[in-house]
This record gives structure tokens, C-alpha cells and sequence, in this order.
């Protein structure tokens, strides 16, 4: 599943209709500083809420549960840190227990394709 497209209204640097379409498995949103790039983001991964209006997620048409999008999304920032106490597999492992590899990838996999 990938992020086909949104339609934003009045938030930031979208005071008007906006639709957003994004043709690629990986897009980035850019903008200067102040213009919402990482509110937008958030709104998106539901890491916060919206205070007018509201998200709607839809999977292959049916509507997902904002508490289960996790299952769905994910989100890649650039002040992620890793934990000094943990090896890479111990922090594969961690964030495994959120959600699985796609496609019955397995930690073996992923860390043989580290080395």
C-alpha cells in the first residue's frame, strides 16, 4: 500500500483547495521552513490530530482504523536515533514487534542484506 493522493483545505500553505498526487511507492514533501512539511507528515501518520476537519484511510476500498494504521504506514524522519545499548538485530527485533516485514521477509533476510 502506498499513499495515493490528499485533498487539503485550508491548513498552512494549502489556504486552498489542494490536491496532492503522488505517483511513486516513495515521494518527499518540500517546502521552506514554517510551511507545515512536518505537521502535514504527522497528520498523516496520525502521530497527531487534526483540530478542523479529518483523515479518511482507505485500503483497497475500505475504510482503516486511524489505531490500526500503523499496520499500513510508515514514517522516516531525519533525528531518528538508534539506542547505543542495542545491536542491529536487537533493534530489528524491537521495531518487529509493530509491524512485520513485507512479503514473509524474514530478520535473517534483512540482515544478510545488511552485511
Amino acid at each position: 500500500m502506498y499513499l495515493k493522493s490528499i485533498e487539503i483545505t485550508g491548513f498552512k500553505s494549502f489556504a486552498k483547495k489542494s490536491d496532492l498526487t503522488f505517483t511513486s511507492k516513495v515521494s518527499s514533501i518540500v517546502g521552506p521552513n514554517g510551511s507545515g512539511k512536518s505537521t502535514l507528515l504527522q497528520l498523516i501518520a496520525s502521530l497527531t490530530y487534526c483540530t478542523e476537519g479529518n483523515i479518511e484511510y482507505t485500503y483497497q476500498g475500505q475504510l482503516i482504523n486511524p489505531d490500526l494504521l500503523y499496520q499500513y504506514l510508515s514514517f522516516a524522519g531525519p533525528y531518528q536515533e538508534l539506542m547505543e545499548e542495542l545491536s542491529l538485530e536487537e533493534h530489528v527485533k524491537f521495531h518487529l514487534k509493530f509491524k512485520n516485514f513485507i512479503n514473509n521477509y524474514s530478520i535473517n533476510d534483512f540482515l544478510t542484506k545488511l552485511n
